[in-house]
């Protein structure tokens, strides 16, 4: 089409329902396979919680509702059965272990049903590799406090300034693949030029 590059496509405002009644279905594969085949370097973006703003955007979340509900129920209850001998940190891990329960069993289970994504890809890309990629800023951080404990303010957000290359090298590497990283290249090299030539 002698359009140039794609740097990034959205999918959040797929519509899941016509004013009519009438129910768009979107075959996702296959429009992914699309935008891989035309812009293979073009980043692909779904939201800030994929699978929820995925499915919402394309009127799949029906079966959501349940396990939203499941996980507030189980927030309260576990967060007042934890509070009393374990106090604020028992509040803590009430909500935390349903979100995590959610996130790392039901997300991805419900992912593979209504979006055709496998289980362990999901996992990988959201868990797995994430983690993988802050193991050097942990270590840096935690070897930091230990030989050289902040003791105000501006020393410590010296301290984050200095690990937090080390996750950002190790996110470039981990999280992206060879595609994602010539996409963003493209798109840091276009917001270096200067603002006339960027149209």
């Amino acid at each position: 089409t002698r359009y140039g590059n794609i740097a990034e496509v959205w999918f959040d405002g797929a519509n899941g329902e016509g004013p009519n009644g009438k129910r768009q279905v979107y075959d996702w594969p296959r429009v992914w396979g699309l935008v891989r085949k035309l812009q293979p370097e073009t980043v692909m973006f779904s939201g800030s919680v994929v699978v929820t703003a995925t499915v919402m955007g394309i009127g799949r979340h029906q079966g959501l509702v349940p396990a939203f509900l499941a996980e507030v129920v189980c927030n309260v209850a576990l967060s007042v059965w934890w509070v009393r001998p374990y106090g604020i940190v028992g509040v803590a891990w009430g909500t935390t272990v349903p979100r995590l329960a959610f996130s790392l069993l039901f997300a991805p289970w419900y992912a593979r049903r209504a979006l055709a994504i496998p289980m362990q890809r999901l996992w990988l890309s959201v868990w797995v590799r994430p983690t993988l990629a802050m193991v050097p800023f942990a270590l840096a951080t935690y070897t930091i406090e230990r030989f050289w404990p902040a003791d105000n303010l501006p020393l410590y957000f010296t301290q984050v300034v200095m690990v937090l290359p080390l996750a950002l090298v190790a996110a470039w590497f981990t999280c992206f693949s060879v595609p994602e990283r010539r996409a963003v290249a493209v798109r840091l090299k276009l917001f270096a030029r200067p603002v006339g030539e960027r149209l």
